[in-house]
């Protein structure tokens, strides 16, 4: 039996040899040899003009291509204006020799002027990897369009904002007062719309190409701008030449703690203002363009002093906070800590613990809306405050779906307010949730999961 093993397991190991060593050995293996680009041309395939094209314009490649020893494998073709790269394109080649004819559109680019140059840079490579370059310059030149006299903003719900000529300049255009609430836009701009009010991709159109706003086709999206500190917009200025914009807006004052204005975070679709501070116990802080700080901070992390200062009252470590502008709320957590240092409240019916009071979390983990993040307040002992209206929450050891505690476990005080959940067979669930004499209120929760009780009560 021993033998027979033996001779298995070398079979398998000669056999794996064997496949590793001819996938590379049986393919076919020419000479070294390199490819040659026996003559390439640019021109706007316009036999009357073959020099001259007007942005917006395709150019056409041309190339004769061969290889005396190995065939063709793929050319590469990157058309450049203005240091700007407008395509990179792959193009199959196959044989020991090759024509190739294709176009490239060229789009306008920021800062395109009359006469720029088009560039085109070609890499032939073989089946063997080997290559040779070339590039093809001055000859053939772009011109930019004529500028517009009236531009269109076309907002992705389909509302347009009429875009005229800033007086006295050819380059600006901009809106009249827009009066926008919020701080989150998606547009495209266009210089034309239909009689139906739809975008006219017959003429130029700027949209999202990349993250970036430019010249785009009908199947690229619109362009999305956020800006967390704006109230409202107020109007809208576009540069046609650059095709930088501005937002003339009304906006909040920068955020900032200790002196250290808070960036911008993205989670879930929401935008917050964002920090990662190092907290030390008892850590004195200073903030500024907060209005109501006694509401906006989390009374488990932080106790307000006076003015703009508080005090922070969670254990020392490195915290994230996010601050939601638009409500007022700042949330506080330790993203990747793990229990025993950390403990996370989810489930549904429970909210920020200041006004505009409202229940937002949904058994989710996409943002800090959907959760609550406990303090620690010793080993073992955990702190939770919270709007309520009813609820149905559980405690869970990671921020996601894992290790949990399980109320059947504990006692729960006062059984007006807390008690074990049960699902639909009227079987106990481990969830907690509201007792009967639950009202819309402010709540506290303190879980000591060494002696397994938890107490609740109504502080607000």
């Amino acid at each position: 039996m021993k033998k027979d093993i033996i001779k298995t397991a070398f079979f398998f190991f000669t056999a794996s040899c064997f496949w590793a060593c001819s996938e590379d050995e049986l393919r076919t293996r020419f000479p070294e040899s390199v490819p040659v680009i026996e003559s390439a041309d640019l021109s706007s395939g316009n036999e009357a003009d073959p020099s001259a094209i007007v942005f917006g314009d395709s150019v056409l490649v041309t190339a004769a291509l061969s290889d005396p020893k190995t065939p063709l494998s793929t050319l590469e073709v990157e058309i450049v204006v203005n240091d700007n790269l407008i395509e990179r394109q792959q193009i199959r080649t196959q044989g020991y020799n090759c024509i190739i004819a294709r176009k490239f559109k060229v789009p306008l680019v920021a800062f395109a002027d009359d006469n720029m140059d088009v560039e085109a840079y070609l890499t032939l490579t073989n089946v063997e990897g080997n290559t040779v370059t070339q590039t093809i310059k001055n000859k053939v030149h772009a011109d930019r369009p004529g500028f517009p006299n009236r531009m269109y903003m076309v907002m992705q719900d389909g509302t347009i904002y009429n875009l005229s000529k800033k007086l006295g300049s050819q380059i600006e255009f901009q809106s009249s007062r827009m009066n926008l609430s919020g701080n989150n836009i998606k547009f495209k701009l266009a210089e034309k719309i239909t009689g139906n009010n739809e975008i006219d991709y017959s003429g130029i159109v700027w949209g999202n190409v990349n993250g970036a706003l430019a010249v785009c086709a009908e199947e690229d999206g619109f362009y999305e701008y956020t800006d967390p500190l704006i109230l409202t917009m107020r109007q809208f200025l576009f540069n046609v030449y650059s095709f930088d914009f501005e937002i003339d807006a009304e906006r909040l004052a920068p955020v900032t703690i200790n002196g250290r204005q808070m960036g911008v975070e993205t989670m879930d679709g929401n935008t917050y203002l964002s920090s990662l501070i190092a907290f030390t116990l008892d850590q004195e802080l200073e903030f500024s363009g907060i209005a109501d700080l006694q509401n906006t901070l989390n009374p488990d992390f932080f106790a307000c002093t006076s003015g703009n200062n508080a005090r922070f009252l969670g254990l020392p470590g490195t915290y994230k906070l996010l601050y939601n502008n638009a409500e007022g709320f700042m949330y506080v957590e330790q993203t990747d800590a793990l229990y025993p240092d950390a403990l996370w409240l989810d489930g549904t019916g429970l909210g920020f613990p200041g006004a505009p009071y409202k229940t937002t979390t949904s058994w989710n983990w996409n943002k800090p809306e959907d959760y609550v993040f406990c303090r620690k307040i010793s080993d073992g002992i955990f702190q939770a405050t919270f709007y309520a209206e009813s609820f149905d929450m559980k405690f869970f050891h990671q921020r996601m779906w894992g290790g949990e505690e399980n109320s059947e476990m504990y006692t729960l005080t006062p059984a007006s307010l807390i008690k074990t959940g049960v699902d639909n067979q009227g079987q106990p669930n481990g969830n907690w949730v509201a007792g009967a004499d639950v009202i819309p209120g402010v709540y506290r929760v303190i879980i000591n999961i060494n002696d397994h009780t938890t107490v609740i009560e109504r502080i607000n």
